[in-house]
């Protein structure tokens, strides 16, 4: 399963307005302040992490997301992909001491795969996709961007996709990407679980059949 519709509640225009405000002034000057992306490794860089502060500022979805992932196990990132842009085809990685596989990348350094996202759309998440691939080669771990890159778009074969209408889990841990054939700026915030449970949707059908 690559996705699965989950709803809440949440106040979307106060979290896209704290994105035009607060985020997108300053999405890469903290971090990164001598550095120019290009558009895809700038597809992938992300807000900085988001806790408890953040989510304190929407009280319906802090309670949502209290309630169904548990206190403190959840943080959050806006992602934006350009215009008329695809990200590179990858798998998230997580580090930390999580009960899921173990990947050596580099000297001593063991991440894990990250295996779901909830993805929220906010801003012009219409006519542009998240897309799910079967890949023929090796991948490469780029430690900035903490996943998995598969750069060899010819041994990809599509082979789903999803048009973010509403939120969603979305698998992280099948190759994929967002392409975005639009002419605006696509603006999700996607919510991971600390505990990074591979068996998270199975645990929530209950909640949210």
């Amino acid at each position: 399963m690559n996705y699965q519709q989950f709803s809440i509640d949440y106040e979307l225009d106060k979290i896209c307005e704290y994105y035009l405000d607060k985020i997108q002034p300053s999405i890469w000057k903290n971090k990164f302040p001598n550095k120019n992306f290009n558009i895809e490794e700038f597809n992938h860089r992300g807000s900085e992490t988001l806790g408890n502060r953040f989510f304190s500022n929407f009280p319906i979805l802090f309670s949502e997301l209290k309630k169904t992932f548990g206190e403190n196990n959840f943080f959050g990132r806006y992602f934006v992909t350009k215009p008329q842009s695809k990200g590179f085809i990858h798998v998230d990685a997580a580090t930390g001491n999580y009960l899921s596989n173990e990947f050596t990348a580099g000297k001593d350094f063991v991440c894990h795969t990250r295996y779901w996202s909830y993805n929220i759309p906010l801003i012009n998440c219409t006519n542009n996709y998240q897309e799910w691939f079967s890949v023929q080669c090796d991948p490469s771990f780029l430690n900035e961007f903490n996943s998995w890159y598969f750069f060899e778009e010819k041994n990809s074969n599509l082979i789903d996709s999803l048009e973010l209408k509403s939120p969603f889990f979305v698998n992280t841990a099948v190759p994929h990407r967002i392409n975005n054939p639009t002419n605006e700026e696509r603006i999700v915030l996607a919510i991971r679980t600390v505990d990074n449970s591979k068996n998270l949707l199975d645990r929530l059908s209950n909640i949210n059949p």
